[in-house]
């Protein structure tokens, strides 16, 4: 997609060279960043990250007047960032998520993943456990009518969001928990269906997760 080959990010990665200012402008347009999240304009260079970067400006936008650019993101091979957008609860009710759509940070999945619109939400809650565990990234695909029996994303009209999953019954659309003790939710006016989940990624200590995934949807 930048027009390199593989040796040369693998130099960009170990910090062997360094990008052009063409392919950063590259880079750029692919994340939707502002090339100045590469390098900052007062010439002080970024520190190499090999996580999740923090303090990033939203996709699109620029840093604030006089800032500093505070974090580099270097994914690792055949890995890519993706924009958390905010929480979604797996409660009984969801947790209030008023910065959804707005990137507070960002999260790597497997570069098999990518789709340009794609986001990531992290799970607050139980209800559906084993399979989704509390402080899991979801990773969305956005879509109105996610097929049915996979793991979804909905909105209340209340602007709660969670994670459930998605079945039909009598030709009625339910959100149904994993775990016994919760109740099923039924969609009603106000109710918008975010996407589905074609990713999970539990952290298991540093540097250390659990990740599966599918494009077509991650079912119970």
């Amino acid at each position: 997609m930048i027009g390199i080959t593989r040796d040369q990010l693998a130099n960009y990665e170990t910090n062997r060279s360094l990008p052009s200012p063409e392919v950063t402008r590259r880079l750029a347009r692919i994340w939707s960043l502002p090339p100045e999240w590469f390098w900052d304009s007062m010439g002080v260079e970024p520190s190499p990250r090999d996580s999740v970067a923090f303090g990033v400006p939203p996709p699109g936008s620029d840093p604030p007047a006089g800032s500093e650019i505070l974090a580099y993101a270097a994914p690792g091979v055949g890995r890519r960032l993706f924009p958390l957008v905010g929480h979604a609860g797996a409660a009984a009710f969801g947790l209030s998520s008023e910065g959804v759509g707005i990137a507070e940070d960002w999260v790597e999945f497997s570069d098999d993943l990518y789709r340009p619109d794609r986001f990531a939400v992290t799970v607050k809650g139980d209800s559906m456990e084993p399979r989704i565990r509390h402080g899991t990234y979801a990773l969305i695909e956005p879509d109105p009518n996610p097929p049915e029996g996979v793991f979804v994303a909905a909105r209340s009209g209340e602007h709660e969001y969670v994670v459930k999953t998605l079945r039909v019954v009598e030709s009625r659309r339910e959100l149904h928990p994993e775990k016994s003790g919760y109740p099923v939710l039924v969609p009603g006016e106000g109710w918008v269906m975010i996407g589905y989940v074609v990713g999970l990624r539990l952290e298991k200590g540093k540097r250390k997760y659990i990740e599966e995934g599918d494009n077509d949807g991650i079912r119970p």
